[in-house]
C-alpha cells in the first residue's frame, strides 16, 4: 500500500458536528469498522455521515409518527401514519448505504474471498 493510501486509512476523521451523540457514536464505530477492512477514506467518510443522518431523520419521522404505539395499531390493522411510511423509506436507503460499504454482514459475506478446495489426492499414490 503507498504512502498516501495508508495515510487514508489510518487517518481519524471527526464526526460531522451536526450530529447528535447517538449518531457521532454510530460514525466512529462504523469508521472503526471500515479502517479495519482497510476502506475508509474521505469519501467513505461522506457516505458514512449521509448514511447516519438518515437514519436519524428516519428516528425523528418514527417519533412524529407515534412511534412504538402507531406501529402496534397498524399491526392491529389500523392505517399507518405517513411519517413512519417515510421513515421505512429513509431507512431502505440508509441501508443501500451500508451494504454498498460493507458494513452489514450479509454484504461482508458476499464479498469475501472464497476458500478455493485442495484438489482431491491422486489415486493410488
Amino acid at each position: 500500500m503507498d504512502r498516501r493510501r495508508r495515510n487514508a486509512v489510518t487517518s481519524r476523521r471527526n464526526a460531522p458536528q451536526d450530529l447528535d451523540a447517538d449518531g457521532r457514536a454510530l460514525f466512529g464505530a462504523c469508521q472503526d469498522k471500515l479502517r479495519d477492512l482497510g476502506i475508509w477514506d474521505d469519501v467513505t467518510g461522506d457516505l458514512v455521515a449521509r448514511m447516519v443522518r438518515l437514519l436519524q431523520i428516519a428516528r425523528l419521522l418514527r417519533a412524529a409518527g407515534g412511534g412504538a404505539d402507531a406501529i402496534a395499531q397498524a399491526a392491529a390493522g389500523g392505517t399507518v401514519p405517513d411519517a413512519l411510511l417515510h421513515a421505512l423509506e429513509v431507512e431502505r436507503e440508509a441501508r443501500v448505504i451500508a451494504e454498498q460499504l460493507l458494513l452489514t454482514p450479509a454484504s461482508r459475506r458476499r464479498t469475501a474471498p472464497r476458500a478455493v478446495p485442495a484438489p482431491p489426492a491422486p489415486i493410488g499414490v
